[in-house]
């Protein structure tokens, strides 16, 4: 994959890297993960009806029984 990288084929969306940066430690650690994705990953937009999209898809999975979480059993 460091080769689809490097000739920037890959890209990120948004909300992508805001998932990504919940797991900051600090600021500096939030800025430094901003930093990379935009050295890395173009920028990839979506379109805006994105999120109905989404929801209609988890609505098929669920009502499909697709969209189940499967947790393991409690301790």
């Amino acid at each position: 994959m460091g080769e689809e990288i490097d000739l920037r084929v890959i890209g990120s969306c948004g909300p992508q890297r805001t998932e990504f940066r919940r797991s900051a430690r600090n600021l500096v650690h939030y800025e430094q993960m901003g930093e990379t994705f935009a050295d890395l990953y173009p920028d990839v937009p979506l379109p805006k009806n994105m999120w109905s999209w989404v929801e209609a898809a988890q609505s098929r999975l669920a009502r499909s029984g697709g969209a189940v979480r499967r947790c393991p059993p409690s301790i």
